[in-house]
């Protein structure tokens, strides 16, 4: 079992958050543009028009109609935060808001002083993902492409079926190093959409010291929807749909000697969305949440080995 977590609380870089203001840097993008809606300016609204901030990057609607003099994020009676802007929704924490092109999609980050060696990607939308590493000269030290679209499972389904897309995808091997530079590109064909719920890059700890420990199996994922059904008086259901998520349980044998440090590890990073990822093979994808660590009951075997029981709320 590894996981990444943010850097502003414990050791692991934070994936850039949408108030910019995390210790990675975006220093280039294919959004050339904040958002599709137009940036905010002292003047007159309407109800319901939206409207973005650079400096916050996020989209307000217009609660209260009439002239606005006073920014909206410094007026929540005038102004409702909806959402991260587009071109960074995919650093909200939230998969059910994207970032968005119609051309291949592209985020590059600089390292700053610190050593980055993974990445999660949660929800691309494109035929595949390349994933590069650029040094402190920019020369091109590592390229990774991974697929994007699932296999068709027989003849019906390739001609006739849905592109069912690989939902989280894991990278642990990147090569680390100050000031360097990582790209991340969403590809597809034509004028398809290119999208991203979440990406999350820092570091990566295991949880059972890189041992002859880790994930057992059994294993589970629960997809899990928030939408609310209320039964009417009429015995009628009234539904008010919400988003999904995932719930992860597994539990993770840990060598003895490396429990107190595993029971550190997790201990810093409760309450903090993390990118959990029980098992990295092919088959296997969906097991990973981007989600907060509910509880995880550490048990002390006598035996020479540890359990620790994870229980992961995704984030929808």
């Amino acid at each position: 079992m590894k996981f990444i977590r943010p850097y502003k609380i414990i050791a692991p870089v934070e994936s850039v958050p949408a108030d910019g203001s995390g210790y990675l840097t975006m220093t280039a993008s294919s959004l050339a543009g904040e958002d599709a809606t137009a940036a905010w300016v002292s003047g007159t609204y309407s109800v319901g028009t939206e409207v973005h901030l650079p400096s916050t990057h996020r989209v307000y609607k217009c609660a209260l109609a009439g002239s606005s003099t006073v920014s909206p994020e410094l007026d929540p009676t005038r102004w409702v935060d909806m959402r991260a802007t587009n071109k960074w929704a995919a650093f909200d924490w939230y998969h059910n808001t994207k970032s968005t092109s119609t051309s291949d999609l592209y985020f590059e980050f600089s390292t700053g002083d610190f050593y980055i060696d993974s990445i999660a990607i949660f929800n691309p939308i494109c035929s595949s993902v390349k994933i590069e590493v650029f040094n402190q000269s920019g020369t091109l030290i590592y390229t990774k492409d991974n697929p994007a679209t699932r296999d068709s499972i027989d003849y019906f389904d390739y001609y006739f079926g849905l592109h069912t897309f690989i939902n989280n995808m894991f990278d642990g091997n990147l090569p680390y190093g100050i000031n360097y530079k990582i790209k991340v590109t969403f590809i597809a064909s034509g004028g398809s959409s290119r999208s991203v719920g979440t990406i999350c890059i820092g570091q990566s700890k295991s949880i059972d010291g890189n041992t002859w420990g880790g994930t057992e199996w059994g294993a589970e994922i629960i997809p899990t929807s928030r939408t609310i059904n209320t039964v009417q008086d009429d015995g009628t259901i009234k539904v008010k749909p919400r988003g999904n998520y995932k719930i992860g349980k597994c539990t993770v044998a840990v060598p003895a000697g490396y429990m107190d440090i595993a029971v550190q590890l997790i201990n810093s990073g409760l309450g903090t969305p993390c990118a959990w990822i029980p098992a990295n093979y092919e088959y296997a994808n969906e097991l990973s949440v981007f989600g907060i660590v509910k509880d995880a009951p550490a048990k002390y075997e006598n035996n020479g080995i540890g359990y620790i029981s994870f229980n992961i709320e995704g984030l929808v």
